[in-house]
């Protein structure tokens, strides 16, 4: 496929990414009272033909495969659509070839996500019990991610941002 294929294809993904879909870091509360910090790049769609899309675009210009999943709206009868980049590496690459091509929010927060991945798979050591704990630094960047999300703040988004503010306080 020739260059400008590509960058067609790819500036269509990001703009779908940019209507419907979502860049953020998860913040989950494990059972030992310590977080767990995953970055997703998301898309959600009604129309499968465009999940498929994306998919199809992910895995040709990306070298990513997205996982699929459908699910029923709760109050709307259609079914939606999603994929779901979840890895690291996956999140990166993708997010490396797409971010020329976002804007404001969204290109901020891709280049959070790259930062914040490149400095975790930069840590190849493992330490006692586990994986290196999070740096200042990545805990910031969830930070600034959870409050570039937060337009129209859910009870999940403040308990997100509450979890990574009590992390950055034990540093």
């Amino acid at each position: 496929m020739d260059n400008q294929q590509a960058t067609k294809e790819l500036s269509w993904l990001a703009g779908f990414i940019e209507a419907d879909g979502s860049l953020q870091i998860m913040v989950q509360m494990k059972a030992n009272n310590t977080i767990k910090l995953t970055p997703l790049v998301t898309g959600v769609g009604c129309e499968i033909e465009l999940i498929d899309r994306c998919i199809m675009i992910f895995q040709s210009h990306c070298q990513v495969n997205p996982h699929r999943n459908s699910f029923n709206q709760g109050g709307n009868k259609r079914i939606a659509h999603r994929f779901v980049l979840a890895k690291q590496a996956h999140c990166m690459r993708a997010l490396e070839k797409l971010e020329c091509y976002l804007f404001g929010r969204k290109k901020e927060i891709a280049n959070l996500i790259i930062e914040f991945c490149q400095s975790r798979m930069s840590k190849h050591k493992k330490t006692f019990g586990g994986l290196n704990p999070y740096s200042k630094r990545e805990l910031e960047i969830t930070q600034r991610i959870s409050q570039l999300n937060s337009v129209g703040t859910s009870e999940t988004t403040r308990k997100s941002v509450e979890r990574v503010n009590l992390a950055l306080q034990k540093i």
